[in-house]
């Protein structure tokens, strides 16, 4: 029986409404909100590297500090550079801001500083998406369909597009992981890649994605030792199994030499060290982290319809008797292994920190994506080449897998819903309400003195402000000797440090038009995230005659 193929151009409109709707979903209204603590914080040490060279801590008017850790731990006494974090998507964000100095307005300031890392993030879908492709045999037609399913089912990933939006670590990360993904399977699948290129590219990538986030440098790298010693206990020949294996760790050992500097100057025992004395006791255990993170990636990402996917396909490689061994399908099959491998090792470990952050969890999101376009694809392949038994079971495994994405699509609905809210009117939070006024009322705001306890790198970054009480401890003494014009009560933080400023003068109240919120937005999905914070998809804005955010001020 012969079967009626769609035209071309059906499978290409359903790859650009997908491209379209992703787009649409990751770029549109990246002004709105202005930028949140830890967007402001990378944003502002972007400034730093771009007058110091490095992250520096303190400035002529303040400092600025975003870790938990004590300060001499987190930061380098004789550089005074912030040790709490990475610097490479401070880095980033210096290439950013270069583009964002140009604006006045904050929000197209904000437009300007975040569309890099949106772009970044989108590149590293488009590795992905050239990582899956060449896999997927076939014409044209077929390739346009799974290039559709993978943008589309990225697109109702909201959770990752929220992060992708970030001036952050997410979207640097998820490209370079791209990267290491994709020279692992040209490595390990195509063999197309000598060990010289293989052993600098993979290198150098590593120490990057080190110096952007610990916790994916050390799943990429332990996915990749593993892969080097099963190849090697497979090989046939002694000698070509040690020239193989040396060629597959000489990266590793590279890239461990490379980054050996990097772990003694950010003292990354001792920091650890110190953050399990402090938490340790309250911590919850591995299996409640486990459990935190599987039901994260059940319920926001398509870990579900994946699992199902690899169950079909183990079932039907074990039954074939070896008849699934040759050609594109043993490739695609081989590269559905390692990105497994990838997942699995990245799924343990993420549990092995001190507790649940759903940003750890968001860089397998693309990943388990493209496994399921893969597994997806070779269940076609087999249920339409095979009769009797193994086609009945790729049958079965394909309808309970549209099945499983049916079941995902409608527990998204309340996320992708809120995401065409947000795309429709503009989100304003605490803080958008906050500089309008101060903009509006001031010709000169560099020259204030503000005080807040919480997202004060905001006021820095956009205002130039002198800040009080928002440094870690760190300018306090210096800031009680000072009386800010403005005050801004805000959830989070000792109030009582506020109430010490603010009883030795009389100040004025506004009291702004929007709810007070503990953040300006953030873009967590997950009520498990140990910040205990989600996003909102609608504005905090009140109606007239509303009490909202107190805002003090002294007369002028």
């Amino acid at each position: 029986m012969s079967t009626r193929r769609l035209p071309i151009f059906v499978p290409l409109a359903a790859c650009a409404l997908a491209a379209l709707l992703l787009g649409v979903f990751l770029f549109k209204h990246l002004s709105y909100p202005l930028l949140w603590d830890q967007e402001a914080v990378t944003a502002a040490f972007g400034g730093r590297i771009l007058e110091h060279g490095y992250p520096k801590v303190h400035g002529p008017k303040n400092a600025v500090y975003a870790s938990e850790l004590p300060p001499e731990l987190g930061i380098d006494s004789s550089l005074d550079a912030y040790l709490g974090a990475p610097w490479g998507p401070y880095y980033f964000a210096a290439l950013a801001e270069t583009f964002a100095r140009g604006a006045e307005d904050p929000w197209a300031r904000t437009w300007r500083v975040r569309v890099p890392f949106a772009l970044l993030g989108a590149g590293g879908l488009c590795v992905l998406l050239g990582f899956v492709l060449p896999l997927v045999a076939g014409d044209r037609s077929r390739r346009c369909w799974a290039a559709a399913a993978f943008l589309g089912l990225s697109a109702v990933s909201i959770s990752l597009l929220l992060h992708l939006r970030e001036v952050g670590s997410l979207a640097p990360t998820l490209f370079l992981l791209a990267v290491a993904l994709l020279l692992l399977v040209r490595r390990y699948v195509h063999r197309d890649l000598s060990d010289v290129s293989f052993g600098l590219g993979f290198a150098l990538t590593l120490f990057l994605l080190f110096g952007c986030d610990y916790v994916v440098f050390a799943g990429v790298a332990t996915s990749a030792m593993l892969l080097a010693l099963w190849r090697a206990l497979r090989g046939s020949e002694d000698e070509t199994r040690l020239r193989g294996c040396a060629g597959d760790l000489a990266p590793l050992l590279l890239a461990g030499v490379a980054v050996a500097p990097l772990v003694a100057f950010f003292g990354l025992p001792a920091a650890a060290a110190a953050s399990l004395a402090r938490d340790g006791a309250e911590l919850p255990g591995y299996g409640a982290r486990l459990i935190d993170v599987t039901l994260h990636l059940l319920r926001y990402e398509w870990l579900l319809p994946v699992l199902a996917a690899r169950l079909a396909l183990s079932l039907l490689r074990a039954l074939s008797g070896g008849v699934l061994a040759g050609g594109s399908l043993a490739k695609r099959l081989s590269a559905a292994d390692l990105l497994s491998l990838f997942v699995l090792v990245q799924w343990l470990g993420i549990a092995c920190l001190p507790a649940f952050y759903e940003r750890n969890a968001v860089p397998l999101g693309p990943v388990l994506c493209a496994l399921l376009v893969l597994d997806t694809v070779s269940l076609l392949e087999i249920q339409r080449a095979r009769r009797g038994a193994l086609r009945g079971l790729g049958i079965a495994g394909l309808a309970l897998l549209t099945l499983l994405v049916a079941v995902g699509l409608g527990l998204r609905v309340p996320e992708v819903g809120g995401r065409f809210h947000e795309v429709r009117h503009r989100y304003r939070g605490p803080l958008d309400h906050v500089l309008a006024y101060i903009i509006a009322k001031y010709e000169d705001p560099q020259g204030l003195v503000v005080a807040t306890l919480v997202e004060g790198s905001v006021f820095i970054y956009y205002l130039d402000a002198q800040l009080l009480l928002n440094s870690h401890q760190l300018t306090v003494e210096r800031d009680f000797l000072l009386q800010p014009q403005i005050i801004v009560p805000r959830p989070g933080g000792s109030s009582q440090m506020l109430g010490l400023l603010a009883v030795r003068a009389s100040y004025d109240q506004e009291d702004l038009p929007v709810e007070n919120l503990p953040r300006n937005n953030v873009p967590t999905l997950s009520s498990r995230d140990a910040g205990g914070i989600v996003h909102r998809f609608e504005s905090a804005d009140l109606s007239e005659g509303q009490v909202g955010l107190p805002l003090l001020e002294l007369p002028r």
